[in-house]
């Protein structure tokens, strides 16, 4: 449980290193993120998820990349289909895909909490 508390805190103290930029410890995630969503484009089986949820995957994986916030529908849609994809992927792969969509959501929700922040400052 520490691991997962010191992942988490390194995602969400991430926000702060500004827009456009992601810190280090991100990209193995992101790699491994990418990796799921390429392997479910060819291996759908039941509840598939159509080509516009696999498009925005991407899209989604590239604003984690540059450090651009997710406005709150889209952490919605993030998370939605993560658990749809989590379906899609044989028992054995599940634990390793709960561990990428954790730390990406913490990153996500910080990058939510400093465009929040920011937004606030400049009022």
């Amino acid at each position: 449980m520490d691991k997962f508390e010191d992942r988490f805190d390194k995602f969400v103290l991430a926000s702060s290193t500004g827009e456009g930029k992601n810190p280090p410890e991100l990209d193995p995630y992101l790699e491994r993120f990418e990796k799921a969503v390429k392997k479910l484009e060819s291996t759908q089986k039941k509840n598939p998820l159509s080509g516009s949820e696999i498009e925005r995957m991407k899209i989604y994986r590239n604003k984690m990349g540059k450090g651009e916030p997710f406005s709150l529908e889209e952490y919605k849609e993030f998370k939605s289909t993560a658990d749809k994809m989590r379906e899609e992927l044989p028992a054995k792969e599940r634990d390793d895909f709960d561990k990428i969509i954790a730390g990406l959501s913490g990153y996500i929700a910080g990058l939510l909490f400093s465009a929040s922040v920011k937004k606030r400052e400049r009022i």
